[in-house]
């Protein structure tokens, strides 16, 4: 006598309705997952960039402080923290960059905008100036979800010293919500 190996359509039924499950438990955790790394994705490339801004102080400083007193620059894209910064040097004077002198040393710019960099006080530049010191601070900076449902990971705080050192403030920022408190 033969017997027969397989599934039966029951079986199989049963599978399935089981993976299903695990599908519509997993997904909106995996969700969560993402939009927390590319929060902190966000905060780390922020925190490098201030940090190389203020290591390539070190290299300039002697040039650009005896002709301007702002040696290096971390300037907001079009305004907005959110797009992109570039870090550059005034070794002229002039306050202003030039590409084709080699002032840009450093520019990162994001095409997803689903992450928002927010300053608590309208600072759209960051200058270190003389040993290091940077005008304008402290400053804080939220790093949080554009839209923020509150299923959403929490943002980050940062605050930025005035001698140039970005440290985090708050890991679970409550980050504001959008129209529908969804």
């Amino acid at each position: 006598m033969k017997t027969q190996t397989g599934f039966t359509l029951i079986e199989l039924m049963v599978t399935i309705m089981v993976l299903a499950i695990l599908i519509v438990i997993a997904v909106p955790e995996m969700r969560y997952t993402i939009m927390n790394n590319r929060i902190t994705t966000r905060t780390n490339e922020f925190v490098n960039t201030l940090a190389y801004a203020r290591n390539s102080y070190t290299s300039f400083g002697s040039t650009c402080t005896a002709t301007s007193g702002v040696c290096v620059q971390v300037t907001a894209l079009s305004g907005d923290w959110t797009k992109g910064w570039k870090v550059w040097t005034d070794t002229d004077g002039d306050k202003s960059e030039d590409a084709s002198k080699g002032d840009i040393i450093r520019q990162v710019t994001f095409e997803d905008d689903s992450i928002t960099i927010t300053p608590d006080k309208a600072v759209t530049n960051i200058s270190f100036v003389g040993r290091g010191v940077v005008n304008d601070a402290p400053v804080n900076f939220d790093v949080c979800i554009k839209n923020h449902k509150t299923k959403d990971p929490a943002g980050r705080r940062l605050q930025l010293d005035v001698f140039g050192r970005l440290k985090l403030i708050n890991r679970e920022l409550k980050c504001v919500t959008n129209g529908n408190g969804k």
